[in-house]
């Protein structure tokens, strides 16, 4: 039952899509079969022959037509799939809101936005990270970063000039949108001082504390929560002891 109404809704979609098609092999199947059987005479068998070569041939068409169709589908699969690997990342409203809903109750601190100089595409989701923590009520950071990591700053995220690789193997198979990273020699992830206070379809954090890493952690969940990708891992080289920063990474394509 299924296989024909399966079959059914292909048949009437590739009629809309070619109606005349539909039409034409309609039509001559119509006229054919009305006369038939009053044809007759020595030349009958040939003509009915070549009856069967025209509905023979029209329902090629109407098979190549369908061919077209999946191949055009595919096209069009492909070529969305290539504007959106090519398009910038974008912070939406939506997120904006829910980041700042998310993140009510967990205490402000100061928060270090770092990324590579290498894409403008990188820098300003960098910028738009930036943006929502302020609107939000996260300061910017003023801590040390390593020693020698050479950096400007601009409209308060720090681009790190000699940044090069990825540490312990993050690399673009697996990169995310933001990394935590930190210096720490507590285990990592921390326990988390704190509780989810579940509302409005979200696991909102409630922290007691705050320790700064515990902070960093929880916005990690809020990213991922909201849909730009975190993870953690230690950096000791990027951030001093005891010190952490959110480092915005390459577009993963």
């Amino acid at each position: 039952m299924r296989l024909i109404s399966s079959s059914f809704l292909f048949v009437w979609e590739l009629s809309v899509r070619h109606p005349g098609v539909v039409l034409v092999l309609v039509g001559v199947f119509g006229e054919i079969a009305l006369e038939w059987k009053s044809t007759k005479g020595k030349l009958a068998w040939l003509k009915k022959a070549f009856w069967i070569m025209l509905i023979f041939g029209l329902v090629l068409e109407f098979r190549e037509a369908a061919k077209s169709d999946l191949e055009v589908a595919k096209l069009e699969k492909s070529n969305l799939e290539l504007r959106a690997k090519l398009q910038d990342r974008v912070i939406t409203i939506k997120q904006m809101e829910d980041f700042i809903f998310l993140t009510e109750k967990i205490p402000k601190i100061p928060i270090i936005v770092c990324t590579g100089q290498t894409t403008d595409e990188r820098n300003m989701f960098a910028i738009q990270i930036r943006y929502m923590l302020d609107k939000a009520g996260f300061g910017v950071g003023t801590e040390s970063l390593g020693a020698d990591v050479d950096y400007h700053s601009a409209k308060g995220v720090r681009v790190i000039r000699n940044l090069l690789g990825y540490p312990k193997g993050v690399g673009k198979v697996n990169q995310t949108d933001t990394m935590l990273y930190f210096h720490s020699t507590n285990e990592f992830p921390p326990a988390i001082t704190g509780r989810l206070e579940q509302t409005n379809g979200f696991g909102r954090s409630v922290l007691i504390y705050t320790n700064k890493l515990e902070i960093y952690c929880a916005l990690g969940l809020v990213f991922n929560e909201i849909g730009i990708s975190c993870r953690g891992d230690e950096f000791p080289s990027l951030v001093e002891s005891s010190n952490c920063c959110i480092l915005v990474g390459e577009k993963s394509h």
